[in-house]
């Protein structure tokens, strides 16, 4: 971890998202413990951290007031092991709309659903 105000450009994947959040400290303890993303860089007087899980990379930002949040939106991350991934994470008392399940097409996919109602989606690698 990296205490650091400004994520740099090169240190970017080629797609990062930034999501505003009523509570930083919430937000940083669902992304971190429940669902198990480190830090990469953080800057807690302005309350914006990058956070990665596998070769994603997700900013998360304070921002309150901004009313409802997530909708028609989700993000997608790769994991190892989707179903060991779901386990851990609903021990570690994560939000998900269900456990995964493999769609017509046969892919397979869980989603959870973090403090300010972003849903998250999870796909095996």
């Amino acid at each position: 971890m990296i205490e650091s105000p400004m994520i740099q450009p090169e240190e970017l994947v080629p797609f990062t998202a930034e999501i505003r959040v009523e509570d930083f400290s919430r937000s940083l303890d669902y992304y971190t413990k429940k669902l198990g993303f480190s830090i990469y860089r953080i800057d807690r007087e302005n309350k914006v951290a990058a956070l990665k899980l596998g070769d994603g990379l997700l900013m998360v930002k304070e921002e309150k007031g901004l009313g409802q949040k997530g909708l028609g939106f989700f993000f997608r991350f790769v994991v190892k092991d989707l179903d060991k991934y779901y386990e851990k994470i609903k021990k570690a008392g994560a939000k998900t709309l269900g456990p995964p399940e493999a769609r017509s097409w046969g892919a397979k996919r869980f989603y959870a659903v973090d403090p300010d109602g972003f849903k998250i989606q999870f796909i095996p690698k």
